[in-house]
C-alpha cells in the first residue's frame, strides 16, 4: 500500500511524509487504491455545478494535511488549460486568501514546485464554485474525513463498481455502458451530493443514456415531509352532511354573521375607497383599524399603543408569523394538554420539540410547568387561557399570574391565543388577559374577528413587544406583503361605525342557548359515565369517558349511526386523551342537538 502512495518529489521532505502516513491510513480505512480515487473524482465532476461547495473541499489540493499530494495527472491537461482561461480567474489572483488557499508554502522548498502548482490548482477550482469567493475551511482534518465517507458512501449507495482497479483493463465504452447498464437497471440511484442525497440520472446522463427524470416527491423539504394533515378537515365533508347530525366542526354559525351589513359595506367601500380596498397596503395594517384594535385591547387592561400592532390573515397566521420568526430546528414549545391543533402545526412545520402541560379544570398546572421547564430549555409557551380550543376551559387568574412568574423565572416567552375571549356566556367568568400583567414584555398576544364577526374576513392581529414586531413584520413581508385590504377596509368600516359591540352581545346570546341544551342533553345521557367541562364561553365542551374507551375507534360507528364528534387523541402531543372527544354546540340546531346526544349515547353504551 505504501508503495502505491509514494509520491514523486516528496521523499525526504518531512511534509511529504506526513502526508503519506496520513493519506495510508485513509486509504486503508476505506480501501480505495489511487487509481479509484482519480476515477471517482471524475465521477464527482460530472456535473461540475452540482453541490461544488462538499466536493472541492474534500479534495487534496483543498485539504490541510493532505496538502503535499499532487492532483491526480489526468486533471492537468485539456481540462487545466481550459480552467486557466477561465474568466474568474484574474480576479481570483488579487484575493490572498484564494491565492494560496490550504497552502503552506514554507514546506516547499522549490518555488516552481508542488506548493505553487497547488496554490493555482486552487484558484482554477474555485473559479468553477457555484457560491462564488468563500473563505477556506478550517477543518482539515475533518475535510479528509468527509472524502472518505463521500468515496465509500458513493460505492454502497451505488453498488456499483465504477472505479475497480481492473477496469482498466476493459475499453472505455464497456465501463460507460456497463455503468449506465446499472443505472438504467436501478433509476433511484445517480451521483451522491454533498449532502448525502442521490441525484437521480446524472450518472445515466453522463455516460450518454436518455436522462433519468427525478420523481417529484424527492423535491420536498426535510422540513414538508413532516408536515401532519389535520385530522379535524377529515371531517370536512360529515360537517355539511344533512344526514349526519354534526358535534365535529369548530366554525362559526353562519346564522351570526351580519351578512347584510357586511355586503352593504362591501359595495360602499369599493365605491368610495377603491383605490385603498382593492389596492396593496401597509404590512401593519390600516391606520385607522391599528388604532381601534389598540383601543380594544386597551378595555381588555393591556397597556398598548397603534405602534405595537401588527394585522395578520387570522390569528392562524399570526402563530405560523410567530413560529417563523421565533423558532430554529429543535427549539422547545410547550403546549397544553390537550392543545389547538393548528397551533401545533405550525410548532411541527418549523421542526420545533413540543413537550406537554398538564391542565385540570382551572388551565394550566403551574408545578406540571415548573417541571418541564426544569428538565428542558422552554423557549415558547403556547396557551388559550380563555374557553381554550378544546377543552372549553377557562384558567384562573392565580393560574395565569403563576404561569407569568415561572415564564420571568426560567426565561421563556408566551403565546396568549385569544380568540374566545369576548363569547362569555356567565357573568362570573373573568377573562382578563395576562398580556394585561405583563411586566417585562414576555407575552405575545393574539386576537381576531373570525369567531364575533366572520371568519371569511380573514383580519386578526398580534401585540407585542417592539423589537419583536419588528422582526414579524419582516416575516409576514416575505408571507403575504399585506393582509387582504379588502377584508381590513370592510372591518374597519364596521368597528368605525360602532357597530363590533352590539355585534358581540348577538353572538353571545345566540351561543349562550346553544350551550344550554347541550349541557343539558349531556347530563341526561351521560351522568355517571363521564364528565365533561361546562363550557362558560367559546364554542366547545370536553368530554372524558371511562379509560378503556377509545373514541378514534368509535367513528366509524357513529357515523353509522348518523352523528359525528372529534376524537380527542389528535389533541394531545403526548399521546394520550384516547378517552376524550370534543363537541361543538355552534351548530346543529337544539332539536338536532338533543337527538345526536342520544345517539353519542347509544354508541358508547349501547
Amino acid at each position: 500500500m505504501r508503495a502505491c502512495l509514494r509520491r514523486r518529489g516528496t521523499r525526504g521532505r518531512t511534509g511529504g511524509d506526513r502526508a503519506e502516513r496520513t493519506l495510508s491510513r485513509l486509504l486503508r480505512q476505506s480501501m480505495v487504491c489511487r487509481r479509484e480515487r482519480r476515477r471517482m473524482a471524475r465521477l464527482l465532476d460530472l456535473q461540475p455545478r452540482l453541490e461544488r461547495r462538499g466536493a472541492d473541499s474534500s479534495h487534496p489540493a483543498h485539504s490541510g494535511r493532505g496538502a503535499d499530494v499532487r492532483l491526480p495527472r489526468q486533471s492537468r491537461g485539456l481540462r487545466g488549460r481550459r480552467l486557466s482561461r477561465h474568466p474568474g480567474r484574474a480576479a481570483l489572483r488579487h484575493r490572498p486568501w484564494a491565492r494560496h488557499r490550504h497552502v503552506d508554502e514554507s514546506r516547499d522548498r522549490q518555488l516552481g514546485g508542488p506548493a505553487q502548482h497547488r496554490a493555482s490548482r486552487a484558484r482554477d477550482r474555485l473559479a468553477l464554485d457555484e457560491d462564488g469567493f468563500r473563505p477556506p475551511s478550517v477543518d482539515r482534518a475533518g475535510d479528509h474525513r468527509r472524502r472518505t465517507r463521500r468515496i465509500v458512501g458513493v460505492f454502497k449507495l451505488l453498488d456499483v463498481r465504477l472505479v475497480r482497479p481492473f477496469d482498466s483493463q476493459r475499453q472505455p465504452h464497456q465501463r460507460h455502458d456497463r455503468a449506465a447498464a446499472h443505472v438504467r437497471n436501478n433509476p433511484q440511484l445517480g451521483v451522491l451530493r454533498a449532502d448525502r442525497q442521490l441525484v437521480s440520472g446524472v450518472v445515466f446522463r453522463a455516460f450518454g443514456g436518455e436522462q433519468t427524470l427525478t420523481p417529484l416527491d424527492t423535491f420536498v423539504s426535510r422540513d414538508a415531509q413532516e408536515f401532519r394533515p389535520s385530522p379535524i378537515r377529515a371531517f370536512a365533508k360529515l360537517i355539511n352532511d344533512p344526514n349526519i347530525i354534526s358535534f365535529a366542526g369548530g366554525v362559526p354559525n353562519p346564522e351570526t354573521f351580519p351578512a347584510e351589513r357586511i355586503a352593504s359595506i362591501a359595495g360602499q367601500v369599493i365605491r368610495e375607497r377603491r383605490a385603498v380596498a382593492l389596492q396593496y397596503g401597509p404590512t401593519r395594517g390600516l391606520p385607522r383599524l391599528c388604532a381601534f384594535i389598540a383601543e380594544l385591547c386597551r378595555t381588555r387592561g393591556i397597556a398598548c399603543s397603534v405602534d405595537d400592532v401588527l394585522t395578520t390573515t387570522g390569528s392562524q397566521q399570526a402563530l405560523d408569523l410567530i413560529a417563523h420568526t421565533l423558532l430554529d430546528p429543535g427549539d422547545v414549545v410547550a403546549v397544553e394538554l390537550p392543545t389547538y391543533i393548528g397551533g401545533s402545526s405550525s410548532f411541527f412545520a418549523r421542526s420545533a420539540t413540543l413537550v406537554g402541560v398538564q391542565q385540570d379544570d382551572d388551565g394550566i398546572v403551574p408545578e406540571s410547568l415548573r417541571e418541564v421547564a426544569s428538565r428542558t430549555r422552554i423557549k415558547l409557551l403556547y396557551t388559550i387561557p380563555n374557553f381554550q380550543n378544546p377543552s372549553g376551559r377557562l384558567m384562573t387568574q392565580q393560574r395565569r399570574d403563576a404561569v407569568l412568574a415561572i415564564a420571568e423565572e426560567h426565561d421563556f416567552l408566551i403565546i396568549e391565543d385569544d380568540p374566545y375571549g369576548e363569547l362569555v356566556y356567565v357573568d362570573e367568568a373573568d377573562t382578563t388577559p395576562m398580556k394585561s400583567r405583563d411586566a417585562h414584555e414576555r407575552v405575545l398576544y393574539l386576537g381576531s374577528f373570525s369567531k364575533v364577526l366572520a371568519p371569511g374576513l380573514r383580519c386578526g392581529w398580534i401585540i407585542a413587544a417592539k423589537p419583536l414586531l419588528e422582526r414579524i413584520e419582516i416575516a409576514k413581508q416575505a408571507a403575504d406583503l399585506c393582509s387582504g385590504m379588502l377584508d381590513q377596509s370592510i372591518v374597519d368600516e364596521f368597528c368605525a361605525g360602532g357597530e363590533l359591540a352590539p355585534q358581540i352581545e348577538k353572538v353571545r346570546a345566540f351561543y349562550r342557548g346553544k350551550r344550554g341544551v347541550l349541557l343539558e342533553s349531556l347530563h341526561q345521557h351521560f351522568t355517571g359515565r363521564a364528565h365533561w367541562t361546562s363550557a362558560d364561553g367559546g364554542l366547545f365542551t370536553f368530554v372524558t369517558l371511562n379509560e378503556d374507551v377509545d373514541t378514534a375507534k368509535r367513528v366509524e360507528d357513529a357515523v353509522a349511526s348518523g352523528v359525528a364528534y372529534i376524537p380527542g387523541g389528535p389533541f394531545f402531543v403526548d399521546g394520550s386523551g384516547r378517552n376524550t372527544m370534543r363537541l361543538t354546540f355552534a351548530k346543529e340546531t337544539d332539536d338536532r342537538m338533543r337527538e345526536g346526544v342520544a345517539r353519542l349515547a347509544g354508541v358508547f353504551y349501547p
